[in-house]
């Protein structure tokens, strides 16, 4: 693909015409950024003030921990899986308590996995 002529598909020709101007595209888009700045900035303060409601409303929609049952806000979700309480719930796996003689698999036996603290 030396030339834009023995190109087929778009993709090919833009990358093709990319290489070969690349210096003046460049300079298009410092001068465009240069210039266009404030409405930038403009735009995303308008952005900001259409969805602060709605980001405000999903970051303090509240769940229930499946590990914990404690309930937990979504924006404080990581915070909340770093405690000592939700770490050692993790760490509890339920198994079957298998019988050595019956198959019987109604109770439940509790393994704790404590992480080993520095």
């Amino acid at each position: 693909m030396s030339t834009i002529t023995e190109a087929t598909s778009t993709r090919e020709i833009k990358t093709a015409r990319y290489i070969k101007h690349r210096d003046e595209m460049l300079e298009y888009q410092k001068r465009y950024n240069a210039e266009n700045h404030d409405t930038y900035v403009n735009y995303q303060k308008e952005y900001y003030q259409r969805t602060k409601e709605k980001k405000k409303a999903r970051y303090n929609t509240t769940f229930q921990c499946e590990y914990c049952d404690k309930p937990v806000r979504k924006g404080s979700y990581a915070v909340h899986c770093r405690t000592k309480l939700h770490i050692r719930n993790k760490c509890t796996v339920k198994m079957p308590l298998v019988a050595a003689l019956d198959d019987d698999v109604s109770e439940w036996e509790v393994i704790v996995y404590v992480p080993i603290a520095k």
